[in-house]
């Protein structure tokens, strides 16, 4: 009986190369081996023991659009839509940063070995923030995942505007279409408040104008945001952005980045504990040991974590 074979189909724009790709999901990327030897510590490693100039790629997360995103990384080094748009000129409309997508491309950088190219990353996503490309809640998401805390900071420091649809003419079509999100989001009155613009899923993906807020918040963060966003990422932004100090620019610039650390280091330190699911789904306090103190410079987790004098952690 015949073997089985899965379809391998050729990509339209990466078809020119010595070295081939194939996605997990069955699509063909041809590249000079060159971008990918020095893009990528593990593959560069690997192949070094033979002249292969093929790799499969297995897993989901190693999809037809990570590797693309990843090629045009390394290739024209931009992100963003076709051409490295977020919008195109005219700014009627607008390229998608499908979140998802890029969240896979991280972890697909840091599994391959792929540093430089995922710093480079990050600073494009923090040009885009800059540029209002992308929302500053995906921006802290995608930092929180590449582990990188100047995009989180950066997220939280820059990033005080809020994202909304452009006053454009929409065009009228119905709620569930693909083509028009306008009514989805209602009017601009419904727009106003924080709180809207962080319920709408598509918020970063249209034309946008500018609305004065104030700091990031956990309470900002959308449920896909949650899910890929390491817990101690969201306690180090709940207890940075409690502060009733942020709205001073001194206290943000100067100081914020260095808490942001002094938190997640603690937090990190805290998760690391044996199961500690179990603490926080049953909200018992955990106490620290004489040693995990000193090692934890209990003092300053008391001062910057705890805000009180105690001799104990436990989640707010």
């Amino acid at each position: 009986m015949p073997k089985y074979r899965a379809t391998v189909r050729d990509h339209p724009d990466w078809r020119e190369g010595d070295f081939t790709l194939i996605s997990a999901d069955g699509w063909r990327f041809k590249v000079l081996s060159a971008y990918v030897m020095s893009s990528s510590s593990v593959l560069r490693d690997a192949l070094s023991y033979g002249p292969r100039q093929k790799v499969r790629f297995t897993e989901p997360g190693e999809g037809k659009a990570v590797i693309a995103r990843w090629l045009q990384l390394l290739v024209h080094v931009t992100i963003g839509g076709r051409r490295g748009h977020f919008r195109h000129p005219s700014h009627a409309a607008a390229t998608y940063i499908d979140i998802g997508t890029y969240i896979a491309l991280v972890r697909f950088l840091r599994k391959w070995g792929c540093e430089q190219t995922l710093a480079h990353l990050c600073l494009l996503f923090t040009q885009a923030l800059v540029n209002q490309d992308i929302s500053r809640a995906d921006a802290f998401t995608l930092g929180a995942a590449a582990d990188n805390v100047l995009l989180c900071v950066n997220a939280m420091r820059l990033g005080n505007t809020a994202l909304y649809p452009a006053p454009s003419p929409p065009p009228r079509t119905s709620v569930h279409s693909h083509r028009s999100s306008w009514s989805f989001f209602g009017s601009r009155s419904n727009l106003a408040s924080p709180q809207s613009l962080s319920a709408s899923s598509h918020a970063s993906s249209y034309g946008m104008a500018k609305e004065k807020l104030g700091p990031l918040r956990v309470e900002d963060l959308k449920l896909e945001h949650w899910r890929a966003i390491p817990p101690e990422y969201i306690f180090a932004l709940g207890r940075a952005m409690r502060d009733d100090d942020l709205e001073d620019p001194a206290r943000r610039g100067e100081h914020l980045e260095t808490d942001f650390k002094k938190l997640l280091s603690c937090a990190t330190a805290f998760f690391g504990r044996p199961d500690p699911a179990l603490d926080r789904l049953t909200g018992e306090p955990v106490f620290l040991s004489s040693e995990e103190a000193e090692e934890l410079d209990c003092a300053e987790f008391q001062r910057v974590v705890m805000g009180r004098n105690t001799k104990r952690a436990s989640f707010p």
